[in-house]
């Protein structure tokens, strides 16, 4: 056993290492301590004002290329719409900046926009979607009935996109099931009386899927395999609404953010085999841009990933001016 002449002379050994140190520190030390940490400051403070001055450089080059491309953006994109109509449907999160900037840049390309549709969370989770699937059913029974998603997503497509306006005007079996979606409040559209679009752009949110909780047993594979598997059930609604907006119209682009195309609904579009074409960068000056060109391939028959994240094609679509878009829908 450890007696109490061992805890006396630990005390001791102690409090005689702090006295020298306090000596030291006081006498000949004192100099070259004092020095030391002068320096170690001053050091610090030319780090500090290095990085403010590299922050502000790095900001004001930024603001200098959105200007680049606000006053390029619009040449970059003229004439390549010709005319088509576009409706602009906003996921849940979705910045309204990045919005307005998307409608500008398609109106700067010659488009139409018809309209606006929010889509709200209860599209995707709401508690009432199975008896609003069953009541748009009943409505249209050509509707599909694989799934609640499969149902609210054709319904909401249709009522939205054709592949052709010309076709659309006979088409007298079409039902506009808008209405019917506005007053559940799974969706809200501006105007209420929107009409029919060849084209759709999908403008995804920040809220990517959460990361589950690893417990402590659990390796990084199987991390990530719970991973994938919680991103696809969450973004499995708004995959099926890319897939019927496709399906319904004469092309499809889904723009959103890094995080998105990292773990959200851009990594599913981009793991999966759909003909969607995917944007990462809406956010940023160059993101409407690439969202319109990206949109004049589809026309053409064209889809692709375009960005920096991980998933991303190239930069931008290639060889968007050798056959531009026919200038009326009809």
């Amino acid at each position: 056993m450890i007696d109490f002449r061992y805890h006396l002379v630990s005390l001791i050994s102690v409090f005689l290492a702090l006295a020298v140190g306090i000596i030291l520190g006081a006498g000949p030390l004192k100099e070259s301590i004092g020095d030391s940490l002068s320096t170690q400051v001053e050091a610090l403070r030319t780090d500090r004002d290095n990085l403010r001055e590299q922050a502000a450089t790095a900001e004001n080059n930024a603001k200098n290329q959105d200007a680049f491309l606000a006053e390029v953006g619009p040449q970059l994109v003229s004439g390549q719409l010709g005319g088509r109509t576009v409706n602009i449907i906003a996921l849940p999160d979705a910045e309204n900046d990045a919005v307005d900037a998307v409608e500008e840049s398609l109106k700067a390309a010659g488009a139409t926009v018809a309209g606006r549709v929010t889509v709200n969370e209860t599209f995707a989770s709401g508690t009432e979607r199975d008896a609003l699937a069953q009541t748009l059913r009943t409505e249209d029974p050509e509707l599909p009935t694989d799934s609640t998603s499969a149902t609210l997503s054709a319904a909401l497509a249709q009522s939205l996109v054709v592949p052709n306006l010309a076709d659309a005007e006979g088409d007298k079996a079409r039902k506009n099931l808008l209405p019917q979606l506005a007053e559940a409040k799974v969706v809200s559209a501006e105007p209420d009386n929107l009409g029919l679009a060849t084209l759709s752009v999908v403008i995804d949110g920040e809220d990517e899927t959460s990361l589950p909780t690893a417990s402590s047993s659990a390796t990084s594979s199987e991390v990530a395999e719970q991973n994938a598997d919680q991103r696809k059930t969450t973004e499995e609604p708004y995959v099926a609404l890319l897939g019927a907006l496709k399906q319904d119209s004469a092309g499809v682009v889904a723009s959103g953010t890094a995080k998105s195309a990292t773990n959200g609904l851009l990594t599913e579009l981009r793991d999966g085999d759909t003909d969607v074409s995917t944007v990462d960068n809406v956010n940023l000056a160059s993101g409407p841009i690439v969202t319109t060109l990206a949109l004049r391939e589809q026309l053409g028959g064209g889809s692709g990933h375009y960005g920096y994240a991980d998933g991303a094609d190239a930069v931008l679509p290639e060889k968007q001016t050798a056959e531009p878009a026919p200038e009326k829908d009809k």
